[in-house]
């Protein structure tokens, strides 16, 4: 009787593993559909976190400092305003 205990559970724990094998495919192949790729492992996983990371601070670190050469130019010409604002128009108050 234990050794057909035994086999019963070998059989539910392999059962287990190929229907946990099967529904991760099918998840993979789902979002493949979707366009989303996910990573192969832990490691790629890591390594594209990274890469996502170092392209953000790129692109903050290039519109800080395009940020910066626009207003030392407009600093530097004595304009207050940037060529992308409309022009400054002189009004009367009317009382």
């Amino acid at each position: 009787m234990g050794t057909f205990f035994g086999c019963l559970f070998a059989f539910f724990i392999g059962l287990f593993f190929v229907a946990w094998a099967l529904l991760h495919q099918g998840l993979r192949f789902i979002l493949s559909l979707l366009g989303i790729k996910l990573p192969d492992n832990a490691e790629a996983f890591r390594q594209q976190a990274q890469q996502q990371g170092q392209q953000q601070a790129n692109r903050s670190q290039q519109h800080h400092s395009s940020s910066q050469e626009s207003s030392s130019n407009n600093a530097s010409n004595g304009k207050i305003f940037t060529k992308d604002e409309s022009e400054y128009v002189e009004f009367e108050d009317v009382p």
